[in-house]
């Protein structure tokens, strides 16, 4: 099994994909594409360091949904639309597809958001996945 955050990354990305982002880029970037955009980058973590050849990694992924910010009922209707989607994909796989030992939570925020000079308006999840990172 192989796990890391960049490996996390991408599974969150074909998740916001599935859930009905129109683009999800694997990296991150400073332009937004087509809307609902999904970005996704690591934020923090923390590691505890066990025994010799053994540690475990919490890290923190932070994905935005970003939606165009022009009409904002109908901009507010289309971000939720993909919040209960988004959510359950990670439920029904908190592995992530086996890239992670699991989620452990999921916090999130709606509101105004900026991509480089762009309003928009959406979703930020802090998600924080646990990472075994044992010797091999």
């Amino acid at each position: 099994m192989t796990q890391g955050v960049e490996l996390v990354i991408a599974n969150l990305q074909t998740k916001s994909k599935n859930a009905g982002c129109a683009d999800a880029p694997n990296y991150a970037v400073d332009q937004l594409g087509q809307t609902p955009f999904s970005l996704a980058f690591e934020g923090s973590g923390t590691t505890e360091f066990i025994s010799a050849g053994f540690a475990k990694d919490f890290a923190t992924v932070i994905v935005q949904h970003h939606v165009s910010h022009n009409i904002t009922p109908k901009d507010i209707a289309k971000a939720a639309a993909l919040r209960d989607p988004f959510l359950k994909a990670i439920r029904d796989d908190p592995q992530l597809g086996s890239t992670c030992d699991t989620v452990t939570s999921v916090k999130r925020r709606f509101g105004a958001m900026k991509l480089g000079t762009l309003d928009t308006i959406g979703y930020q999840y802090e998600i924080t996945v646990k990472i075994d990172l044992a010797s091999t």
